[in-house]
């Protein structure tokens, strides 16, 4: 389901991107400050199609930014996957079998019978 609500926001974004490059912009230097018009709606005035078809797209992508969220946020957790397969399982009843490791101990050299013992102080 989130896959589906994935595709629809770039779809969505994707309208948004080619909407607003549609749309003329104001003209000149004055523009960039705000300057061009007096008006509050600007030059171009309120009414037009394109301001209303950015408008919807822009309330589209964010109801559906939230909606997404919201679905991936009640999704179960990795950790509650996990969880849920270890309760799952049979404990068994009998004990892992233990390999026994045989060390060997290192040689020991045997001193010759004749050497001489040193003299006590």
């Amino acid at each position: 389901m989130f896959e589906t609500f994935a595709v629809i926001q770039i779809i969505i974004c994707l309208l948004l991107v080619v909407v607003i490059l549609l749309q003329e912009g104001k003209k000149g230097m004055g523009a960039i400050f705000g300057g061009s018009s007096s008006s509050i709606f600007g030059a171009r005035g309120a009414g037009n199609i394109l301001t209303k078809v950015t408008s919807v797209l822009a309330i589209l992508f964010m109801l559906n930014s939230v909606w997404m969220s919201y679905i991936s946020s009640r999704d179960a957790s990795v950790i509650d996957e996990i969880k849920t397969t270890e309760e799952s399982r049979e404990p068994s009843m009998e004990p892992a079998p233990v390999k026994e490791e045989k060390v060997e101990e290192p040689v020991k050299e045997e001193a010759p019978a004749n050497k001489e013992e040193a003299p006590a102080e």
